[in-house]
């Protein structure tokens, strides 16, 4: 509302109280001889509304009977509904200015957020798309030293946790494989090993 309070000053409100009281007019006689009613001029001397055009005409009887004063009056009163008019266009375009402003810092977290999710995102379907053959190589000794560990826990020794007790799981079409054919598998990885090797 900056824009409104600068122009607190000049405001039709205060010019509408300034008149009546040059005129020695309560708000109560003013609404009499005007027909506005007295809720009304309160609404526009506390600045909570600005009148219509019928409505200033009435004003502008009831405060004077000379039509060059009226004139005078009418002009002022028209200047100041003016400006106040600009002020709360003005007001209304710097919080507009501020909710724009919030919209866009929101709307540029939003992407960080949204490309951070995707850049994980494609992480974690390479992650999920890559095999590690070395643990073939290492399938029977892993689970030996597993299949140790867990027999000494049973046997009430104390295992700490940095202790892995995660046995190598090898599967095909979700069953897994068989020692022969986890066997197979490790020669094959060999090979390729050899293959490498040469080159």
């Amino acid at each position: 509302m900056k824009g409104w309070d600068v122009m607190n000053e000049i405001h039709f409100a205060n010019y509408l109280r300034e008149i009546r009281k040059k005129k020695k007019m309560t708000m109560v006689e003013l609404s009499k001889v005007t027909g506005v009613s007295q809720s009304y001029l309160s609404q526009l001397e506390n600045g909570k509304s600005l009148p219509t055009d019928s409505i200033v005409s009435k004003l502008l009887s009831g405060l004077t009977d000379s039509i060059a004063e009226q004139d005078e009056i009418k002009k002022e009163m028209n200047n100041r509904i003016l400006l106040d008019e600009s002020s709360k266009t003005l007001s209304d375009l710097e919080a507009k200015s501020s909710q724009l402003t919030e919209g866009n810092i929101l709307l540029s977290k939003l992407t960080s957020q949204a490309n951070a999710i995707s850049e994980w995102n494609g992480k974690l379907d390479t992650a999920n798309k890559t095999v590690n053959l070395n643990n073939v190589l290492n399938y029977f000794k892993k689970n030996e030293e597993v299949q140790t560990t867990i027999e000494k826990s049973l046997s009430g020794k104390f295992l700490g946790p940095e202790v892995d007790i995660r046995k190598i799981a090898i599967e095909l079409d979700g069953q897994p494989l068989s020692n022969e054919e986890v066997k197979a598998l490790e020669y094959l990885v060999i090979g390729i090993q050899k293959n490498r090797n040469k080159k």
